[in-house]
């Protein structure tokens, strides 16, 4: 997908959908059916398994020539560590208290990481929309 429309509007694509699918779970009661709840988990790792190649891919077609092999390990190290500290984040929100109660809490963490992230992203998309492409002279 990164490849056909670009690596910005794949991750902005991605953020948009994690948040939805953590907004969703927000609202998940033990009542709620298990197809839902399995669908609104799909979304939020759908969301985060388009945003890390694409961004992934813009962090190394931004590098110089002779950089892309660090680029690439930034980001990776940047995503693991992310990982460990939004695994650990979540997981202290869900195990305090009532499980119910902390596990909206994570996912209403998590729903507002993806759309505050999406925020940066939108704004390169919208900027470079409002760029006047450049035409080479005959």
């Amino acid at each position: 997908m990164t490849a056909r429309i670009g690596a910005f509007p794949a991750m902005l694509t991605g953020l948009l959908t994690g948040a939805a699918g953590f907004a969703g779970l927000a609202l998940a009661t033990a009542s709620t059916p298990y197809p839902l709840v399995a669908a609104l988990t799909f979304l939020g790792g759908f969301g985060t398994a388009l945003t890390m190649p694409a961004a992934t891919s813009a962090a190394v077609a931004s590098a110089p020539a002779g950089y892309t092999g660090v680029s690439g390990s930034v980001i990776n190290a940047a995503r693991q560590t992310g990982s460990v500290v939004g695994v650990a984040v979540l997981g202290s929100l869900i195990a305090s208290g009532d499980f119910l109660t902390g596990f909206h809490r994570a996912v209403v963490g998590a729903s507002a990481v993806f759309a505050v992230a999406a925020i940066p992203v939108a704004v390169v998309i919208l900027r470079a929309a409002s760029r006047p492409e450049c035409v080479d002279a005959p």
